[in-house]
């Protein structure tokens, strides 16, 4: 399995994120990643693809990611390439440590 970085260096970058492992880091280590699996990353709920998304976080958050952003945390998203047998849940599971 191969993820595929992608640096977003403000909320609104990363809010249409779809299908992605996304990580949270702080200090030049990883402190949180999770999915978006089904749902979008951030803003309202929408129609993606005919299908309801609901964000992973929403707009009430924005604040909150903004201003880890801008007091030295960094945030990424990422796009799996070939899963093989893994799922994002998978992923998500796996000790980043």
């Amino acid at each position: 399995m191969r993820i595929t970085w992608t640096r977003c260096k403000s909320y609104d970058s990363a809010k249409d994120s779809i299908g992605v492992v996304y990580l949270h880091e702080w200090n030049g280590c990883p402190f949180y990643w999770g999915i978006a699996d089904t749902t979008v990353f951030g803003g309202n709920a929408r129609n993606v693809d005919r299908e309801r998304r609901n964000p992973r976080y929403g707009r009430s958050y924005r604040h909150w990611i903004e201003g880890v952003l801008r007091h030295g945390g960094r945030l990424y998203v990422g796009r799996v390439d070939d899963l093989g047998t893994y799922s994002l849940k998978d992923v998500e599971a796996h000790p980043y440590y």
